[in-house]
């Protein structure tokens, strides 16, 4: 019996890992089912803020004050799976494009607002996957980067935010502990 089950366990964590979300995966990100046009051909304003912020502290922290979120666009749209306020679209060209849903950004914070864009451009942008490492900090379960597959929001990112942001650019979850450490 069990060996007859090995196999059928097998396959199935194979089918549970080589998807995400629901659609094709290349490499680590989602991505768009078919074609190679993006749905818009620019950025809507309303994100042009947040963009702004992702590149100045990009090059405070890096040191490259040539860094731009460049080609990536960034509309309201549906994201396709009902449980994601935001997703990083790569197409089969490398074309880059990030969807909010509207609903949800109409009706949160604006640190929450900045949480998903900021996330949703370490994919698009810095060529980063998911990371859901948690760790218990004074008792308090933390995620302990901004790339964690449920987003970072509310007094969590807003308390903690230079932590979290040292961590999406240098991948320091030293700076995240410390964050939590310091301001409980």
């Amino acid at each position: 019996m069990k060996n007859k089950l090995l196999p059928l366990i097998v396959l199935s964590l194979i089918a549970i890992l080589s998807t995400s979300c629901g659609m094709p995966i290349i490499g680590k990100h989602v991505q768009k089912k078919s074609g190679t046009s993006r749905l818009f051909s620019s950025t809507d304003s309303t994100f042009s803020p947040y963009v702004a912020q992702f590149e100045s502290y990009a090059k405070s922290v890096t040191g490259n004050s040539g860094f731009s979120v460049g080609d990536v666009l960034i509309n309201f749209g549906d994201p396709e799976v009902n449980t994601f306020q935001g997703v990083c679209y790569i197409y089969s060209n490398d074309l880059r494009e990030i969807i909010i849903r509207k609903q949800w950004w109409d009706t949160a914070a604006d640190s929450d607002r900045e949480s998903l864009i900021f996330h949703e451009l370490g994919h698009c942008k810095l060529d980063r996957d998911h990371d859901d490492e948690v760790n218990v900090i004074g008792g308090k379960s933390v995620k302990l980067s901004m790339m964690n597959s449920i987003i970072v929001l509310g007094t969590d990112y807003s308390n903690h935010r230079p932590g979290y942001l040292d961590e999406l650019f240098n991948r320091n979850k030293t700076s995240v502990i410390n964050a939590f450490i310091n301001t409980p």
